[in-house]
């Protein structure tokens, strides 16, 4: 067999080249999709966190706010208020008799 022969290639073999170059292609596709796929993934959950973190800041400050909501429906609460912030004094009790008719 002479050099020449022994460098060409028969048909077989550009079906196994043909075979690696479907190789090649569907590779590179699959890692064009899959890699910005894993940042895209990587950057939605870093921003999930973000967003969960503010949920639950937003939750605490909803919280603090309904608690003095309900404390001005209290009237222990209301009288307290005004004695420290408005200056009001609390007035001396009644007593009433009823022998003064």
């Amino acid at each position: 067999m002479s050099a020449r022969e022994s460098m060409r290639m028969e048909g077989r073999d550009y079906s196994l080249i043909a075979v690696a170059v479907m190789f090649v292609i569907f590779g590179l596709g699959v890692s064009n999709s899959v890699i910005p796929n894993y940042h895209e993934q990587q950057a939605l959950e870093t921003r999930q966190v973000e967003l969960q973190s503010l949920v639950d800041h937003q939750a605490d400050e909803n919280a603090r706010i309904e608690d003095e909501i309900q404390a001005l429906d209290d009237p222990y609460y209301m009288a307290q208020v005004l004695v420290e912030k408005f200056g009001y004094t609390h007035a001396e009790p009644v007593v009433e008799n009823s022998d003064d008719k």
